[in-house]
């Protein structure tokens, strides 16, 4: 799913500006390769917190969580991707990996476009 996101975002860019390192990383060299990025993409996760930390630009993308349940970043510029007014959300505190629905509305409408015009406007613009 990683490797789908990043692609999206490189064909919408017309560049190489997402690499996607899923699994190649431990939590501390994860950390640590943060130092070069301009902006993190992220879901509502530890890395999330982790990035909010080091002071880094933020999209994180929410589904099943809100702002209300008090994990949003924090202390750090972001942007957070989520679709408002489902029905169905929130379902869970701490995020699901399948929908108790079966639609996943919350995750499945948030469209690459999304994504990269947040990275865009929080960025000033995307370097490619």
């Amino acid at each position: 799913m990683c490797t789908t996101i990043a692609n999206g975002i490189n064909k919408k860019s017309e560049g190489e500006c997402a690499i996607e390192y899923s699994d190649q990383f431990s939590l501390l060299e994860t950390a640590a390769a943060m130092q070069f990025c301009d902006v993190i993409v992220t879901n509502d996760s530890g890395l999330m917190h982790i990035a909010a930390a080091m002071k880094k630009k933020l999209v994180a993308i929410f589904g099943s969580t809100v702002r209300e349940f008090g994990f949003f970043p924090v202390g750090t510029e972001n942007i957070v991707i989520e679709r408002k007014g489902l029905y169905c959300r929130p379902c869970s505190h701490i995020g699901r990996s399948n929908c108790p629905e079966g639609h996943f509305r919350c995750m499945n409408e948030i469209q690459v476009d999304d994504v990269v015009g947040s990275i865009k406007a929080i960025d000033g613009g995307m370097k490619t």
